[in-house]
């Protein structure tokens, strides 16, 4: 009520660095953030803020997670989103055969090293899996 709590759209930054960086075609990317907006702003938002912290912090793991994210947690933010929507929704067959799969696959595919820091066994499975899935996906999702 009131807009308290309201927390900021970070929709428009995350769209043109899915666009503008990664190169992936503007329907994809526009699918991807309409159906997560909320999510991913809000990764965003803790990823900028902890960003500032993490790199002068005593704790070598905050020091070690600044200097991977270098200075654009929009990465981040974007392939941790991709992650938990395939962990979930896409298991859930939430998406399933729409812009927003493709969507998760391309993140996640264009990504895979940083997802094999994450979870070797899904980066093994979205890179071996590919090209049965989605053998075109330079055409479809990218420019």
């Amino acid at each position: 009520m009131f807009g308290f709590g309201k927390k900021p759209d970070h929709s428009g930054v995350l769209l043109e660095f899915l666009v503008d960086v990664w190169k992936l075609k503007p329907r994809i990317a526009g699918a991807f953030i309409v159906a997560y907006a909320k999510e991913v702003s809000a990764r965003y938002e803790r990823g900028t803020a902890a960003a500032g912290t993490a790199a002068s912090s005593m704790n070598a793991g905050a020091r070690l997670a600044a200097f991977a994210m270098g200075d654009d947690p929009r990465k981040f933010a974007v392939m941790a989103q991709a992650y938990d929507a395939f962990t979930g929704d896409l298991r859930l067959s939430r998406h399933a055969g729409t812009d927003v799969e493709l969507a998760i696959w391309s993140i996640l595919w264009n990504d895979s090293e940083l997802l094999r820091q994450i979870d070797a066994a899904l980066a093994d499975f979205v890179v071996e899996q590919q090209p049965t899935k989605y053998p075109d996906i330079d055409l479809l999702a990218f420019d």
